[in-house]
């Protein structure tokens, strides 16, 4: 479900409601993320092709992915409580 497009007119009807625009700021947010996640993961996978890396620079990429992951996950578990709280109001 686009829940984005559900809130634009519930925003332009509720233009004061703190909660809708909380949540469309959270969702385009997240949206925002989701590029900017998936290019930094090609961009380790071509590092990663690379045939010259040392331990450390394999390590240090390992760091970051292990970084990255608990990102997604924390913003997986935002991303469904507001869905569930969007449900909850419609």
């Amino acid at each position: 479900m686009d829940y984005i497009s559900i809130l634009r007119p519930l925003i332009d009807r509720f233009p004061n409601n703190n909660l809708l625009v909380q949540f469309y700021a959270y969702l385009n947010n997240s949206l925002f993320l989701v590029d900017v996640y998936k290019r930094r993961v090609q961009i380790i996978i071509e590092l990663l092709q690379q045939k010259t890396l040392s331990s450390e620079e394999i390590q240090s990429i390992g760091e970051e992915l292990s970084d990255l992951v608990g990102r997604i996950v924390e913003s997986k578990i935002g991303l469904e409580n507001i869905i569930l709280r969007l449900k909850a109001l419609l």
